[in-house]
């Protein structure tokens, strides 16, 4: 049997005493409440799925560009697709990647379909609104950007050019090359930057190897020669030769172009190499006396000549220069030979004029007489105030008698030339010489060395011109030259 709790007795003792129509009008009445509610809440959960799915469909996102709204979209893809498609068509065209200059943000919310921007309009906001950066690489020098190229391979191929000239001589002079690099410290940064800031490698090797994009040259006139242009631009020779470092100064031409930039790098190149040359050993002095000369002259009797050693060495080189040279071995190849130098003994004279005219060199030949003749440089009829005498060129010029010297330098015509009075009006004149021993108001010997044979002034060859003047007048100088006392 079915157990029944205390309750249930007293529930059925309520029932039996309620007529059995009531009952009945009371279970249907129940019956028909429940299934109203039931239908009203089907009503009430059909209504909010209906809402849940309008909130589903018209969800999308406002899109920000820099802080501005920039478009209503659905979907993230429908501007990330447009902004890849333009990059695209800027990088074929530019030749380098891109990317937007600026930033996209988007926010979660709810829209209507009439108010989400189409293609066509997105494709125009970002043709009109948005700019776009190249991710090119810049050249970085000791912590300064200098150079903007398209990438990281065109920058080391800037270096790698930079360097190159510096291994191929050393190569070209057998050096075992053990080290190349850069003086500075170099990196390459990664930069979005404006694509017209971009430059070819070309210009940015003779930027970075000049240290200037400045440019200014000299074409060569007519007449010009390297130490005249030098003066004409207030450089010296050597920032000149410093500028045109492949150009043979003693070999210009009209026409040429001469740089007149002095190069100051931004990058310098050291190479470390082991080289194998050969080098010169200086010669020594040594001195000895002779009889043969006064005792204010000296004479070289004997050329000093070099030596030669093989080196093998270290070197580090700065742009082509060595800093610092270790010397590993060296091999004499051939001895020096010191030079000798013969100090005069023998007495000054007084330094006075005898009163007779010795010859101031020894001569052999005359190449052009006193008197009437025709210029050999002009061609015409001329009258030569003295004698030439050939001469090797340094040959020692001896005064040809004692006397004081009244001009000591150049002349227009003579070149180096000396005066020099042995009074009664007498004067003897010394031209064309290479160098000169004497000055002005100095008191000399007969027989003094005043200065050596030479080519200079308007002359054709290497002589002694030589003159006799009595008041101002020229002599023949062979008739003072026979022994015979002048005054």
């Amino acid at each position: 049997m079915e157990a029944k709790g205390p309750n249930y007795s007293k529930i059925r003792a309520i029932l039996n005493r309620i007529p059995k129509k009531t009952q009945a009008i009371v279970l249907v009445s129940g019956v028909l409440i429940f299934s109203a509610v039931g239908f009203g809440m089907k009503v009430q959960a059909d209504q909010e799925a209906v809402v849940a799915q309008h909130l589903i469909e018209t969800q999308g996102f406002e899109v920000y560009y820099n802080g501005e709204l920039f478009a209503k979209v659905r979907n993230t893809l429908d501007i990330q697709t447009t902004i890849d498609e333009k990059a695209m068509f800027l990088e074929k065209a530019e030749g380098i990647a891109m990317i937007p200059d600026g930033e996209f943000t988007y926010e979660p919310t709810s829209f209507e379909d009439e108010d989400e921007t189409s293609p066509v309009a997105i494709q125009q906001a970002v043709d009109s609104n948005v700019e776009f950066l190249a991710q090119a690489t810049q050249i970085v020098v000791d912590g300064i950007a200098l150079a903007t190229v398209k990438s990281e391979t065109e920058a080391q191929q800037i270096i790698d050019g930079i360097q190159a000239p510096y291994i191929a001589k050393m190569s070209e002079d057998g050096s075992e090359i053990f080290e190349v690099g850069l003086v500075e410290t170099v990196s390459f940064e990664t930069s979005a930057t404006d694509p017209t800031t971009i430059q070819t490698v070309e210009k940015v090797e003779e930027f970075l190897v000049k240290g200037t994009n400045r440019n200014e040259t000299y074409v060569v006139q007519r007449g010009d020669w390297f130490e005249k242009i030098a003066y004409d631009h207030d450089m010296t020779v050597v920032e000149l030769k410093a500028a045109n470092p492949e150009m043979n100064y003693n070999l210009i031409y009209a026409g040429d172009d001469v740089n007149l930039i002095v190069p100051d790098p931004f990058l310098s190149v050291a190479t470390y190499e082991k080289a194998t040359y050969e080098e010169g050993i200086e010669y020594g002095t040594e001195y000895t006396t002779s009889s043969s000369y006064y005792k204010d002259e000296n004479r070289v009797v004997r050329s000093g000549k070099e030596g030669t050693k093989e080196v093998v060495a270290n070197i580090k080189k700065v742009n082509g220069k060595a800093v610092e040279v270790e010397v590993l071995e060296e091999t004499v190849l051939k001895e020096p030979r010191a030079k000798l130098i013969a100090q005069g003994t023998k007495e000054i004279p007084q330094l006075k004029g005898t009163g007779v005219f010795q010859y101031p060199v020894q001569v052999s030949s005359l190449s052009s007489r006193f008197g009437n003749r025709v210029h050999p440089i002009t061609g015409r009829p001329d009258f030569h105030t003295g004698v030439d005498w050939p001469k090797s060129k340094g040959t020692p010029v001896k005064a040809a008698d004692g006397g004081t010297v009244t001009f000591a330098g150049w002349k227009s015509g003579y070149g180096y030339v000396v005066y020099m009075d042995h009074g009664g009006g007498f004067e003897t004149r010394y031209a064309h010489m290479s160098a000169i021993y004497v000055q002005k108001g100095e008191k000399v010997y007969k027989d003094k060395s005043i200065g050596a044979v030479g080519n200079t002034g308007n002359s054709t060859g290497s002589h002694l011109h030589f003159e006799v003047r009595k008041y101002g007048v020229a002599y023949n100088p062979y008739n003072f030259l026979d022994g015979s006392a002048y005054r």
